[in-house]
């Protein structure tokens, strides 16, 4: 086995794992859309569910494979967001994404 190949089977799971990051997301957002009364934050939250939805579906075509969500990490903002409140959930998950990009 060359090293080549394991570089590039270590390289697909790194974006797999994204792509899966990206799907969980998706829920995430989508989930704290349907639970907003303000009308704005809703619109604001459902367009970005979609933009993660995009991602992910850039990094299905790449990678040939469909992956599930993450349902403890959706759990875990669900409860979040009903503790806290959703600005405090954002917040985490945005610190969340802002430290995955220094990997």
């Amino acid at each position: 086995m060359s090293c080549g190949s394991d570089q590039q089977a270590e390289l697909k799971k790194k974006i797999i794992a994204k792509q899966a990051d990206e799907f969980t997301e998706y829920h995430i957002y989508s989930m704290l859309a349907k639970r907003q009364k303000n009308e704005h934050n809703k619109a604001v939250l459902q367009e970005i569910s979609q933009e993660e939805k995009r991602h992910c579906e850039i990094w299905q075509e790449v990678t040939c494979t469909q992956v599930k969500p993450r349902r403890l990490k959706i759990l875990i903002y669900s409860l979040l967001e009903r503790i806290f409140g959703f600005t405090f959930a954002i917040k985490i998950m945005e610190r969340g994404e802002d430290s995955a990009g220094c990997e």
